[in-house]
C-alpha cells in the first residue's frame, strides 16, 4: 500500500463534504460503512476505496 491515506479533512475537501458527514459514515456498522483504517483514535483513508464504495452506493441508491 504505497498510497498516500488521507485524513478526515482531506477527504472531506476533496469529496466537498462537512467533516461531520465523514465521521458519521465511520462509526456506522454494515455494509453504510466508509472504508477506514484505524490508527489509534485516527481515521485515514484510501481514495480509490472512498471513491469505488461512494460508486457502490450510488448504484445501490442509497444516497444518504
Amino acid at each position: 500500500m504505497s498510497e498516500k491515506l488521507l485524513t478526515v479533512e482531506e477527504l472531506s475537501e476533496h469529496l466537498q463534504t462537512p467533516k461531520s458527514w465523514i465521521y458519521h459514515r465511520t462509526r456506522q456498522k454494515g455494509p453504510g460503512r466508509i472504508p477506514h483504517y484505524r490508527a489509534g483514535k485516527y481515521c485515514r483513508f484510501r481514495l480509490v476505496d472512498v471513491l469505488e464504495w461512494l460508486e457502490s452506493k450510488n448504484k445501490e441508491g442509497d444516497n444518504d
